[in-house]
């Protein structure tokens, strides 16, 4: 169940990185989307980078597909799709661009990543207790790839390193 819940954690960090289309995440290549293990998260990756909706498709966690689809869209409604209640308030969040719907996010690395992003301050990021999580959200937020180097898992790290400058 532990590592259910941490892989659940993992994806949902993962994805509030990913998906927020802040000014502070470049669009770097591909090639790093390629190197990712994890089909779902390799997919999550080039829908992000290229700006496809196609690649949200081919996600087959059908919460993590509609989240694709609404933040790459920017279509809130798709978010109300998502029968996730931590999931369905990050994309809430990203969508409309404000914060308010990260307070209602119950697991606290997941809202303090969310807050980082929607209010762009890295001070949330030191709040998140996992070390791999810290550092994707402090490369997304602060703009600086450095941080990717020092995330322990190798899909993390990749999908960072293309989505980061």
């Amino acid at each position: 169940m532990a590592v259910f819940i941490r892989q659940h954690v993992t994806w949902l960090l993962a994805l509030l990185a990913a998906l927020h289309c802040a000014p502070q995440v470049a669009l770097a290549g591909t090639s790093n989307c390629y190197s990712i293990q994890n089909s779902d998260r390799r997919n999550l990756c080039l829908a992000q980078v290229r700006g496809e909706t196609s690649y949200c498709y081919a996600i087959e966690g059908m919460d993590q597909r509609y989240f694709c689809l609404a933040t790459l869209k920017g279509e809130r409604s798709q978010c109300y799709s998502i029968r996730e209640s931590d999931l369905k308030n990050q994309c809430l969040a990203s969508t409309q661009d404000q914060s308010s719907s990260c307070y209602a996010i119950r697991e606290s690395d997941a809202k303090n990543a969310c807050l980082a992003r929607e209010r762009s301050e890295s001070s949330y990021c030191y709040s998140i207790r996992d070390a791999d999580a810290r550092n994707f959200c402090l490369a997304g937020v602060k703009a600086q790839r450095s941080y990717c180097y020092s995330i322990g898992s190798q899909d993390l790290k990749n999908q960072c390193l293309a989505l980061t400058r």
